[in-house]
């Protein structure tokens, strides 16, 4: 799939491993699918709130790396619990 970046370049969808440092702990969130300019060296995800959300999870639970697949099952479970 291929969009548009806000400076008119085009970009490709991509999926890779996103490294965030959170409250001083590296963090990785594995396979997450985003959109990359070249020309901006800036990356955009459709999954943000994902993102972020399985970021704190795997800080609140002591991982350091965790798969966003993953996390979306483990989110759908928690919210049919509720």
């Amino acid at each position: 799939m291929t969009n548009v970046c806000l400076c008119g370049i085009k970009v490709a969808s991509s999926i890779n491993d996103y490294v965030r440092l959170h409250k001083g702990k590296e963090i990785t969130v594995l396979n997450v699918p985003h959109y990359y300019c070249e020309n901006c060296k800036e990356y955009s995800f459709d999954t943000q709130d994902y993102v972020v959300a399985a970021v704190k999870y795997a800080h609140a639970n002591q991982l350091t790396q965790i798969d966003l697949n993953q996390f979306k099952c483990i989110r759908q479970e928690q919210t049919k619990t509720l």
